[in-house]
């Protein structure tokens, strides 16, 4: 018999975002855009503008290297090693 552990996405999605470059705001608001919660969302949960939620996510974009929510997703959820 062979018994095969998989974590679960919502772990393996914390483990990859404390891996990153990222402030501990910018893993929130990561977090919150993996989990699909909209920027107003994320503005009244964290008590900031929109403008700020805006300018989180265009730097989190921009140090990981992607363009959209989707890419950020897959960027997250890849195998590790492969996120600089």
């Amino acid at each position: 018999m062979t018994v095969e552990h998989q974590e679960p996405a919502s772990l393996r999605l914390l483990r990859r975002i404390g891996d990153l470059p990222l402030s501990p705001v910018q893993m929130e608001v990561c977090l919150m855009l993996a989990r699909r919660q909209s920027q107003e969302s994320i503005a009244r949960q964290l008590n900031i503008r929109l403008a700020t939620v805006k300018d989180h996510v265009r730097k989190i974009y921009l140090k990981l290297g992607v363009h959209q929510r989707d890419e950020l997703a897959e960027r997250l959820l890849a195998v590790r090693g492969d996120c600089t």
